[in-house]
């Protein structure tokens, strides 16, 4: 079922809806060591024992400790009116006694004598402030109407011999419920860490020795009693605050005009209060899986016959008996009368039936001391009444109409609660004028309403020890909280969700394993598995890119072997641990220069491994030990010169390569002959070997100076100067 988020206390409504069950509530009356003990605390043990509770009468030796103190579920604090109180006593426990789940009542001068000097852990747990401010006997007390306590009472008056201390204010963040005749608050509680405070202006715990005060307590007036019992149980924590306190989430079931007028009348109101409320259609609900989600469903017809009941009536016996529950009030009782047999279910689920009549003016009046009439006593019905005249055995009647018909009728079915309204609140407005059942012109009838409505949402409880919102027939482990059906699994060795298995793999702290088959420490981003412990042969991280190749991994050394050693896509980079330094060999003739390189695996185009130094990278020709070619003025073998005809790289006395010392331009001798060839290099003395212009003339070159030779020289010169060019050129 559908369990809400618990209202603030401030904001409770309308609770301690069922019988109390105090058998086991540990109650202390603080005072042993006074004259109370021998009177005021003896009344009230009497009365509170009664009631069931377990009622020590104690001193501050008594419950000085946390461990003491901590046996009870509420402590009950007052003076004799005499300032003879031993509060500070036990004072520096009561803070954590609280924290943890304690309860405290203050009533009778507390206000009063609070000193923070010597009592500060008691004066911050007072809900209202310390003070000295009182209001004489004879001022009446009434209730707030709106939560646990003032629950089964009215207003009722001091006796006049006693006295109201109502303190000077309440405190921000307390709350009220009830007020004096003086406009001062009287019942004003909050709740402290785990555990409950209330302060009660009327002065219950006050010697009768000083103060003619028992008409509070001993029946006489019935409301100042019943006001003192809401009050205890509400600081010890007792079955008057119960799931009731949750904002329940209802369904109004109802496809006619219902869904159009009151319907989202109703949903307004109630949503005001807190509850959250959806206005569906028999669709909306026709599996369990649906209705379920919902605390209660509120059943009614428009007034047109326009229901869908049928379409949804086969699921109504298993969602009651589960805990759900149903509000019918509006035409019911009249249909399943005529026909029950359409939706046998809802007619099972009815605790009242065989409708008579429609009657209309009638008064509704709350039976004494129903569950269901703690805020209400009667109210007045100007339209129709679904009026019924059968109580189906095991059912109850919370109130009469003045015609002496059942008119609010529950029972518990299953772990359910289905109740009956024969006032029409759930028909159309626009065809019955019946808003007063809810606009303010009959306060209790809107009270009625909301009673049965929370009622029938709590459901039979089911215990649960742990507090978790999950019943001990549902929770696999009832004695941890963190345990129950729909939580968080998580990898701590525990079935948190109640699923039957332990940390599996939806568990909210799981981890992410990845598979490392080449055992190097990490994963294959490819191949992962969810899991509470490491399954075998993963590893918790997703670096590899190659997890068949143990030598590689994100972040892993990058050498020279072909593999993507540190996965960054590229294999054998520049930055190898082992890539060698290349140098440069543009020309490819295997020699390189020594300051042009590049690192890497392998040698990248135009470099190689270190060779000689180049003293021309540009000619394959010129390299350290080339074939040197004479006076063609390239120094191929890089010895820093060319080769000349003589065999070096250079001219002589006698007239070398390109200009001897003696005889004049392109080589003549000191005889005068010319450049013995054009590709000669160079003539000598007496003729380069390459001496004619086809390289083979051996002539001396001019041998002599003979008559008529200086002519022909003259004119060969050019001639053999051009021949010479055009060699040079070819070469």
């Amino acid at each position: 079922m559908h369990r809400s988020a618990v209202v603030p206390v401030s904001l409770v409504t309308l609770v301690s809806l069922g019988a109390p069950a105090l058998a086991g509530t540990r109650i202390a009356l603080e005072g042993g060591a006074t004259t109370m003990a021998t009177t005021t605390l003896l009344d009230l043990q009497d009365v509170l024992e009664a009631e069931g509770y377990e009622v020590d009468i104690v001193s501050a030796a008594d419950i000085d400790t946390l461990e003491e103190i901590g046996g009870y579920d509420a402590v009950l604090i007052g003076d004799t009116g005499t300032g003879d109180n031993d509060w500070s006593a036990f004072d520096d426990v009561l803070d954590d006694y609280v924290d943890a789940g304690g309860g405290v009542l203050f009533s009778g001068w507390v206000p009063y004598f609070a000193d923070v000097s010597t009592e500060p852990n008691l004066v911050a747990l007072l809900p209202v402030e310390a003070s000295t401010a009182y209001e004489s006997g004879g001022t009446t007390i009434t209730a707030g109407g709106a939560t646990a306590l003032s629950d089964g009472w009215t207003s009722f008056s001091i006796p006049g011999s006693a006295y109201s201390n109502h303190g000077g204010g309440t405190k921000s963040g307390a709350s009220v419920d009830g007020t004096t005749s003086g406009g001062n608050d009287a019942i004003v509680y909050w709740e402290v860490g785990d555990g409950r405070v209330l302060h009660h202006s009327a002065n219950y715990v006050v010697d009768t020795l000083h103060y003619s005060h028992s008409a509070l307590y001993d029946g006489s007036d019935p409301d100042a009693l019943q006001s003192f019992l809401d009050a205890v149980a509400w600081v010890s924590d007792g079955p008057s605050v119960d799931e009731c306190s949750d904002a329940p989430l209802v369904a109004f079931e109802g496809g006619g005009v219902n869904a159009t007028d009151t319907y989202p009348a109703l949903q307004a109101l109630l949503e005001d209060l807190g509850w959250t409320v959806d206005i569906v259609t028999a669709e909306d609900i026709d599996t369990l899986a649906e209705i379920e989600i919902y605390d209660a469903v509120f059943l009614g017809d428009s007034g047109y016959g326009d229901f869908d009941w049928a379409d949804f009536d086969s699921v109504l016996l298993d969602y009651v008996d589960g805990g759900g529950g149903l509000l019918f009030s509006g035409w019911m009782s009249y249909w399943t009368t005529v026909d029950a047999s359409t939706y046998p279910n809802i007619a099972t689920l009815m605790p009242a039936s065989t409708w008579t009549e429609f009657p209309t003016s009638v008064t509704v009046t709350a039976e004494t001391g129903s569950a269901l009439a703690t805020g209400w006593s009667e109210f007045y019905v100007s339209g129709n009444v679904d009026q019924v005249t059968v109580v189906e055995s095991g059912a109850t009647v919370a109130a009469y109409d003045s015609e002496g018909n059942p008119a609010i009728v529950h029972w518990a079915y299953g772990d359910g609660r289905t109740i009956f309204l024969s006032p029409n609140y759930l028909v159309s407005s626009a065809t019955y004028s019946h808003e007063d059942l809810w606009d303010g012109t009959e306060p209790d009838a809107w009270q009625a309403f909301v009673e049965a409505g929370l009622w029938v949402a709590c459901g039979a409880s089911e215990p649960d020890e742990d507090g978790d919102g999950s019943p001990a027939s549902e929770d696999c482990d009832d004695a941890d909280p963190d345990v129950y059906p729909g939580a968080e699994e998580l990898c701590d060795g525990i079935d948190n969700d109640c699923d039957g298995d332990v940390d599996e793999a939806d568990a909210t702290d799981a981890g992410t394993w990845y598979y490392d088959g080449d055992a190097d420490g990490y994963g294959d981003p490819d191949d992962s598995t969810v899991a509470c412990d490491v399954p075998d042969d993963h590893v918790d991280n997703a670096g590899d890119c190659n997890d068949a190749e143990a030598l590689a991994w994100t972040g892993a050394a990058e050498v020279c072997d072909g593999v993507d050693n540190d996965c960054d896509g590229t294999a054998d980079n520049d930055d190898a641990v082992d890539a060698q330094t290349w140098y440069a060999d543009a020309d490819g003739d295997g020699f390189t220069v020594v300051d042009d390189t590049a690192t890497a695996c392998d040698a990248p185009d135009g470099y190689a491994a270190e060779n000689g130094e180049d003293c021309d990278d540009g000619d394959a020709g010129v390299y350290p030990g080339a074939p040197e070619v004479e006076d063609d003025g390239i120094d191929q073998d890089c010895d820093g010169a060319d080769a000349t005809g003589s065999g070096d790289d250079g001219g002589a006395d006698s007239g070398g390569t390109d200009g001897g010392t003696d005889g004049g331009t392109d080589g003549g001798t000191d005889s005068g002959g010319t450049d013995g060839g054009t590709d000669g290099d160079g003539g000598s003395d007496t003729g380069g070997d390459d001496g004619g212009d086809d390289g083979k003339d051996e002539g001396c070159g001019g041998c002599a100076s003979t008559a008529g030779g200086g002519a022909t020289a003259v004119w060969l010169l050019p001639l053999l100067g051009g021949l010479l060019l055009r060699r040079r050129r070819q070469g």
